[in-house]
């Protein structure tokens, strides 16, 4: 990504978090998160 767009994407994520606010990590820890597979030797090069 260019610098222009990192901080392009910088603001527009604060804007987000400016009127969103964010989630504790706390919540974020309570997260069902998914099993992935596990990737096969190859799938992984």
């Amino acid at each position: 990504m260019s610098e222009q767009g990192g901080s392009w994407v910088g603001t527009r994520l604060q804007a987000a978090f400016d009127i969103h606010g964010k989630m504790p990590q706390m919540a974020l820890d309570e997260l069902d998160w998914p099993t992935l597979p596990e990737l096969s030797q190859e799938e992984a090069e």
